[in-house]
């Protein structure tokens, strides 16, 4: 056991005896000599023999267990000595949290550091890409944040309304679903939505509808059921060369016939319809027509039936972009079924064109600038005896022409003519639903017979000369439907010889016209296709026009 020395003042001090008393080991008293000067009770540094601890406690002391002590380690707490040694329980650190790593540092301050992937939110611990127990829009993401919680972007949830579908999580951590559309496609029923139901439809009464059957009007909602009125569809279009009926399912329907009527003109004989229209045959009693023309004309040099349903051959008929014809060569809407039978059509009317035969004038009546509406008509003619004689060129140049009789009807009124004709930036429009091209057949070698072009427009585009007023050159394409009788008739009073130039016969020209020819316009309105489209290319050089012929 090992002991420590300490000197203590005697009270009996004298001259000549030892005046210190030694304490050594536990209990024995010597007397000892006195420490030196510099050696004094306060300045005496105590020494820690081995067993004690950091407070100076000994822990070795036979009787020393129990007694508080001092390890000298700050992660320690309640010292005491144990069998000659001062020991203390660990300090505890244990937050009771599973995602933190709980350690005692240096100085004996707990650390509690967050483990990866996990969060701690709230005092609660979560692993990355747990959801909100209470929200499904957000979610632990460590990487973005380890102490909050962070969107759950896109993620399937439920807003709570019925009146809304495809709920997705938002970047805001909210739940945002898509309105429903509640349409029962019932217009007698308003369409409402109840955000526990779901779609709810109300039913009307007394509002408007149609139940299906058009020649009946004034249908009205009844308890949310359209129910049939009792008025009947006005079908008469006032135009005697059409049959006015009505079907249920399109309504009304004008058929057309070829009956006899009255063009209104006493001098013109027989009067048919053809193609819808009343047209009579100009006879010798019929006046003879003087007009006077302005300056501003052209001569066509080309005119042709388009070979394609492309931009440039046709124009888009039916007004729906998503259709064309013919479906096997077509596109942007284009419509030009009659392209197949530019084959044996384009021959013979290239031939006209070439060799004056077929000499069409345009006439731009009463144009006095672009974005003015101005009539356009147009007109067989022939060029003058002067300008053949000058050797103009009339595929080339601006010839001299007089129009001819066959031009006007048989009240002098011209029998091709759009009203509503309009140059804007150098483009040219002109036609539409109710305008009416015919061209005689027999010029391409169809004797008595009329090709019609219901609805005809032009569009295209003109270039002028200097004074704004004189035509340069001018293009475009002349469209609208032809009535697939109309065409029979015109390919039965061809002449054989143009059969022959193709070498083929009518019978085949017929059968093509049947397996080949898409009739896809309805021009009478019973829902099924009766017309074709057609595309006719032009284009032409300026010309000047010097007053009627008298044939």
């Amino acid at each position: 056991m090992n002991t420590t020395n300490r000197t203590i003042p005697s009270a009996s001090r004298g001259a000549g005896v030892a005046s210190w008393l030694c304490l050594s080991g536990v209990a024995t008293v010597v007397a000892c000599a006195e420490p030196a000067p510099a050696q004094t009770a306060a300045s005496t540094t105590d020494t820690t023999a081995a067993g004690a601890d950091a407070s100076g406690s000994d822990c070795a002391a036979t009787d020393a267990s129990g007694t508080v002590c001092d390890d000298g380690n700050p992660c320690t707490i309640g010292d005491t000595c144990t069998n000659g040694t001062c020991k203390g329980t660990p300090k505890p650190c244990d937050d009771g949290l599973a995602c933190t790593a709980d350690t005692c540092a240096a100085k004996g301050d707990c650390d509690h550091a967050q483990l990866p992937a996990t969060c701690r939110i709230g005092g609660k611990c979560y692993a990355g890409g747990q959801k909100n127990p209470t929200d499904v829009c957000l979610a632990c993401a460590p990487t973005a944040s380890a102490v909050q919680w962070s969107a759950e972007v896109s993620a399937t949830c439920d807003d709570g309304s019925a009146c809304t579908a495809m709920d997705r999580c938002s970047g805001a951590g909210q739940c945002v679903g898509v309105a429903l559309v509640c349409d029962d496609k019932n217009v007698c029923t308003t369409d409402t939505c109840d955000a526990k139901t779901g779609c709810a439809p109300k039913p009307l009464t007394g509002a408007s509808c149609e139940d299906g059957n058009k020649c009946i009007t004034g249908d009205t909602c009844q308890a949310g059921v359209c129910k049939p009125g009792v008025g009947s569809l006005p079908c008469d279009d006032g135009n005697g060369c059409t049959l006015d009926s009505c079907a249920p399912g399109q309504g009304c329907i004008h058929g057309l016939t070829k009956a006899p009527c009255n063009d209104g003109a006493a001098c013109t004989m027989p009067d048919l319809c053809t193609g819808g229209t009343c047209v009579g045959v100009k006879t010798g009693l019929c006046p003879k027509c003087k007009q006077g023309f302005g300056p501003t004309a052209g001569k066509l040099t080309v005119f042709q039936i388009g070979t394609t349903g492309h931009s440039g051959d046709g124009l888009d008929v039916d007004g729906n972009p998503k259709t064309c014809a013919p479906s096997t060569n077509c596109s942007a809407g284009i419509d030009n079924a009659a392209s197949v039978l530019a084959a044996f059509v384009n021959k013979p009317l290239i031939s006209a064109v070439l060799d004056g035969k077929l000499s069409f004038i345009a006439d731009f009546a009463g144009y006095v600038g672009e974005g003015k509406p101005f009539t356009l008509n147009l007109f067989y003619a022939e060029q003058t005896p002067a300008s053949i004689a000058a050797k103009c060129a009339p595929l080339l140049d601006a010839c001299e022409w007089g129009v001819g009789q066959a031009g006007f009807a048989g009240d002098c009124t011209p029998k091709f003519s759009f009203s509503n004709a309009m140059i804007k930036g150098g483009k040219l429009t002109a036609g539409g639903k109710g305008t009416l091209f015919a061209m005689d057949a027999d010029l391409i070698g169809a004797k008595n017979a009329t090709l019609y072009v219901k609805g005809a427009r032009m569009e295209g585009s003109v270039e002028m000369k200097g004074d704004a007023t004189t035509i340069q050159n001018f293009k475009g394409v002349l469209a609208g439907a032809v009535p697939k009788e109309g065409l029979v008739d015109m390919i039965n009073a061809l002449d054989q010889t143009v059969f022959d130039q193709l070498k083929l016969d009518k019978a085949t020209v017929l059968l093509l016209l049947d397996d080949a020819l898409e009739l896809d316009l309805d021009i009478d309105g019973d829902g099924k296709g009766d017309a074709a489209s057609i595309g006719i290319r032009f284009s032409g050089v300026g010309a000047k026009l010097l007053g009627t012929n008298a044939n």
